[in-house]
C-alpha cells in the first residue's frame, strides 16, 4: 500500500468509521479508490469546522474545485496525500467531474446560514450531501447507484448529529419544526429533549425509512449500508425519537455484515 492510500485509509478509519466499515464490504481491489473518494468527502465536509469564517471556507472549497478542474484539464494533482490519491482514482475509474462539483456545491451551502424552509428542503440537502458520493462509489464498484440510499443515509445522519449540531448552533431543522419546538434558528444551541423535538425527529425518521424502503441493490457494500441505516433508524425509534438519548448501536458492523 502506497503512502497516499495509507493516509486516506487512516483518515476514513479515524473520522468516518461508518464508511470505513462499508469499504470492508467492497472487493479488496476497490477499496483504494473508495478510501480516496471518502477521504476527499471528509476533507470538504469539515470545511466549516476548520475555517474561521465563511469567506475562508469558500476559499478552501475553491482550492479543491480548482485542483479537480485542473486535473480534468490535464494538470497533475499537487503534492497533497488526498489529492494525489483522488487523481489516481479519477483516472482508474473514469469518475465524472459533475459528482465532485455537486459535493463541493453542497458543502459551500453549509457555509451559509440557510435554514431549510420545509421538509422538502431538508430532504434535498440530505440528497445533495450523500447521493453524489454514492454515485462515485457505485462507479468504482461497477454497479448502478441506488439514489434513495443517499437520501435515507443523509436524513438518518442528520438525526444522529442533532446534539452535536445544536452545540455548534447550526440549525438544520426546517422552519415549521423550529416553530413547533419554540425556538428561532439562531437559538438552536438551546435545543433540548421535548415532545415537539421528538415529533420532528419522528417525521424525519419516517422520511428516511420511506427512502430506505425504495432501495434495491444486489451489491454487497450497498446491502450492508442499507442494513446499517435500518439499524440506526431502529435505534432512533427505540429511544422515543429523542436524539439526545441515542447510544451506539451494539455490534453494528457485525449485525450489518451478517
Amino acid at each position: 500500500m502506497d503512502t497516499d492510500t495509507a493516509y486516506c485509509r487512516a483518515q476514513v478509519e479515524t473520522y468516518d468509521r461508518d464508511r470505513y466499515t462499508l469499504s470492508l464490504a467492497a472487493p479488496e481491489s476497490a477499496r483504494t479508490g473508495l478510501w480516496a473518494v471518502y477521504a476527499f468527502a471528509h476533507e470538504i465536509a469539515k470545511t466549516k469546522e476548520v475555517t474561521r469564517d465563511a469567506a475562508a471556507g469558500h476559499l478552501r472549497l475553491a482550492w479543491w474545485r480548482e485542483r479537480i478542474g485542473d486535473f480534468f484539464a490535464g494538470t497533475p494533482m499537487p503534492a497533497h496525500d488526498v489529492a494525489r490519491a483522488l487523481g489516481q482514482t479519477i483516472t482508474t475509474y473514469s469518475l465524472p467531474r459533475g459528482a465532485f462539483d455537486a459535493l463541493l456545491d453542497a458543502r459551500a451551502r453549509d457555509l451559509e446560514k440557510n435554514v431549510p424552509a420545509s421538509m422538502d428542503d431538508l430532504v434535498a440537502y440530505a440528497y445533495s450531501t450523500n447521493a453524489p458520493l454514492i454515485a462515485l462509489s457505485a462507479k468504482i464498484l461497477g454497479v448502478s447507484a441506488p439514489d434513495d440510499l443517499g437520501t435515507a443515509w443523509g436524513l438518518t445522519g442528520i438525526i444522529r448529529a442533532l446534539p452535536w449540531l445544536a452545540a455548534q448552533n447550526r440549525c438544520v431543522l426546517p422552519l415549521p419544526m423550529m416553530h413547533d419546538i419554540g425556538l428561532m434558528p439562531e437559538q438552536f444551541h438551546h435545543l433540548k429533549p421535548s415532545l415537539a423535538l421528538s415529533a420532528a425527529v419522528k417525521e424525519i425518521a419516517q422520511a428516511a425509512q420511506h427512502h430506505l424502503d425504495r432501495v434495491h441493490s444486489d451489491n454487497r457494500m450497498f446491502k450492508v449500508q442499507v442494513k446499517m441505516c435500518g439499524l440506526y433508524l431502529k435505534s432512533i425509534r427505540k429511544c422515543g425519537y429523542d436524539p439526545f438519548a441515542l447510544r451506539p448501536v451494539p455490534f453494528l458492523a457485525l449485525r450489518a455484515f451478517f
